[in-house]
């Protein structure tokens, strides 16, 4: 054993060598050589749903009653002006093709500064199917990495997420980001204080046909999910589970087995599924098959207030 030591310590600082090394490296490539060199290399900085601008925001936000937690249709679908009419301020912490891991990562590393009385998160089949991957790198490229942004590359395991983790690494360190502001408006996208995203025109107009994705989760999503809410209630936190509203079009043909995604939220927790609960026309109150424009998300959150109070699972507001 002894003879072996000299040959192991040459390995491990070689290994160290080699990790230090490794995020320059790929930034020297990615920024020599075009995109189509380096498609394994994916940094979305000011990307999709506004997700920099939130986080921004979140860096100096003050305690909330209620945070609001989901893919886009979270993020497009609860407008925290809505809740303030009711006396309840809020924050949304949607994001784009957001799993139940980096639901986790964000509850994980954000709550405890919003000091939510309620926590609503968006559930829908597909977030439960998602490798994860796409919203990982979205993180990694548009909130400062931290502890808890290695944790979600540990579970995920995958190439593109360590390469944009060494990418964003050299990246945040130099200040390079911060030189490349987001704007509020992009598009038909408007940014609104507290993290929800705005979308006044367009409607859905059905193409084509849909084949019917199967909705048993995946164990990587499922086991993140009941983490998350573990840990939530350990901190006195209420939970519920809200399923918003989609084009009834991509309801009654999109899943295979809807009834047994409602079976699976309803046996774990307080759980809403607003879909036929709103009068809602596909072509009117939708621009895609699941994301609801402004006129829809009006709807949408006037039935869910009203609901939540009915049953009594509002907490008592902050606000007087």
């Amino acid at each position: 054993m002894r003879a072996l030591l000299p040959f192991l310590l040459r390995v491990l600082g070689f290994g160290l060598f080699t990790a230090a090394l490794y995020p320059v490296l790929l930034t020297l490539f990615s920024v020599a050589l075009p995109n189509a060199y380096t498609p394994n290399i994916r940094y979305p900085l000011n990307g999709y749903g506004h997700q920099r601008t939130r986080m921004k925001e979140l860096a100096q936000h003050p305690p909330v009653d209620i945070v609001f937690m989901g893919s886009s249709h979270a993020y497009r679908g609860f407008d925290p002006r809505f809740w303030l009419e009711h006396g309840y301020t809020s924050f949304n912490l949607g994001s784009s093709a957001q799993s139940l891991l980096q639901s986790e990562l964000l509850a994980m590393a954000h709550l405890s500064r919003l000091k939510p009385k309620l926590v609503i998160v968006e559930v829908h089949p597909n977030p439960f199917r998602s490798d994860g991957i796409e919203s990982a790198i979205d993180m990694i490229a548009n909130r400062p990495i931290d502890a808890h942004t290695l944790g979600m590359a540990l579970r995920l395991r995958d190439v593109l997420t360590w390469n944009a983790l060494a990418y964003g690494l050299v990246r945040q360190a130099t200040g390079a980001d911060e030189r490349l502001p987001e704007a509020r408006v992009r598009g038909m996208d408007a940014y609104i204080d507290g993290g929800f995203v705005e979308r006044r025109s367009g409607n859905f107009d059905p193409k084509g046909s849909l084949k019917r994705e199967p909705v048993e989760p995946l164990p990587i999503q499922w086991n993140a999910f009941e983490r998350m809410l573990k840990a939530l209630r350990e901190e006195g936190v209420e939970v519920i589970l809200v399923e918003a509203p989609m084009t009834r079009w991509y309801y009654e043909n999109g899943f295979s087995d809807h009834d047994a995604f409602e079976r699976r939220m309803a046996a774990s927790g307080r759980y809403i599924n607003m879909n036929g609960k709103v009068e809602l026309s596909d072509s009117l109150h939708f621009f895609t098959k699941g994301h609801l424009n402004q006129a829809g998300v009006e709807l949408f959150n006037a039935a869910l207030i009203d609901t939540l109070e009915r049953r009594g699972w509002l907490p008592e507001p902050r606000l007087p």
